[in-house]
């Protein structure tokens, strides 16, 4: 599947992916699947009591 991972540290809360309001993880993981590998996404993220936003390129899930 695609996943974002650059620019992402743990503990962000990601709450939009191009203006598309994320409430739970499988709003996330269903706008993501909509998008393409190599597209780039604009995300606003909740960090340490500040809103960030961040352009992220998809990439391809790694396999473990």
């Amino acid at each position: 599947g695609n996943h974002v991972k650059k620019g992402i540290k743990e503990g962000d809360v990601i709450v939009k992916v191009n203006d598309q309001d994320i409430k739970t993880p499988e709003d996330l993981k269903q706008v993501i699947k909509t998008k393409k590998i190599g597209e780039e996404i604009s995300l606003l993220i909740f960090r340490e009591d500040v809103y960030k936003t961040m352009r992220v390129t998809l990439a391809e899930t790694p396999r473990e």
